[in-house]
């Protein structure tokens, strides 16, 4: 079932908890990709159902509209689990400062870089931000499976080590 909530799309199946995910890229073509992707239409094609993730997929068609989405969903003491950043952002903020940025509102987002180049520009800049383990790169045009994988195992990975770093608190707030 998909709920209309603004800008965002909340998209429930069976699991009960709902993953935040936020689309970056400039082309409306490409939101609605995501939106058929990530659609429980789509997901029954899975075969595990224990895969299964249930999203809210916000979209954003620039850099700066996409951290001001962080920052206000910052403010409601909530957060993305994973953004899928496209490289080419048109004006304004490239996909590499968009990243840099969403970082500094959530240093534990967990990233997928889309790119359609195949050049030395993006490399070179990725290098400079690739020592986290948070980033992924996504070749354009990406395969439908590809995208509902990174989406799955990424809010997994979020949601353990969010779960892992509840558990650390607990634990020092009893040692104390």
């Amino acid at each position: 079932m998909i709920f209309k909530l603004g800008t965002m799309e909340v998209i429930e199946g069976s699991k009960g908890k709902i993953y935040r995910l936020l689309i970056v890229d400039d082309d409306p073509f490409i939101h609605r990709t995501y939106q058929t992707i990530l659609t429980p239409r789509s997901r029954k094609a899975i075969s595990e159902a224990a895969l299964n993730r249930d999203f809210t997929v916000d979209y954003a068609e620039s850099g700066e509209t996409a951290v001001e989405r962080c920052e206000a969903l910052k403010e409601q003491g909530e957060e993305y689990s994973v953004a899928f950043v496209d490289m080419s952002l048109g004006l304004g903020m490239d996909g590499i400062q968009t990243i840099k940025k969403l970082w500094q509102v959530f240093p534990r987002l967990e990233v997928v870089f889309c790119t359609g180049n195949d050049d030395l520009y993006w490399k070179d800049k990725f290098i400079k931000i690739s020592d986290t383990h948070r980033l992924v790169v996504l070749k354009k045009p990406f395969d439908t499976e590809e995208v509902r994988q990174l989406a799955r195992s990424l809010t997994a990975k979020w949601d353990f080590e969010n779960s892992l770093l509840e558990k650390l608190k607990k634990l020092e707030s009893e040692n104390s």
